[in-house]
């Protein structure tokens, strides 16, 4: 019984790290917004909708509760620029 337990929470704790580790998931395919999953402002989401559109990306955004911006790979390093000084430059407290 004890163990079925500590699967439970060794289970739980590991959904906690992958699901609740972030903030905001954005999806876009072919430069349209695919997915929006969490909390984002939305001016910083139309922002990003730009980018993507602008680019015509394919690909994930989403950001962790450290603040940490994360892409997918096929999101290149010029585009990954764009979305941070969109990013780092709203007002903290706003996002």
């Amino acid at each position: 019984m004890i163990q079925l337990l500590l699967v439970g929470v060794v289970l739980a704790f590991v959904a906690w790290l992958v699901v609740g580790g972030t903030t905001f998931r954005l999806v876009f395919r072919d430069g349209r917004l695919l997915s929006c999953r969490g909390t984002i402002r939305p001016a910083l989401r139309a922002e990003f909708e730009d980018i993507a559109e602008r680019a015509g990306l394919s690909g994930r955004v989403s950001l962790s509760r450290g603040h940490e911006l994360r892409f997918s790979m096929s999101i290149s390093e010029a585009d990954r620029q764009r979305f941070r000084n969109v990013f780092f430059s709203a007002p903290r407290g706003t996002l």
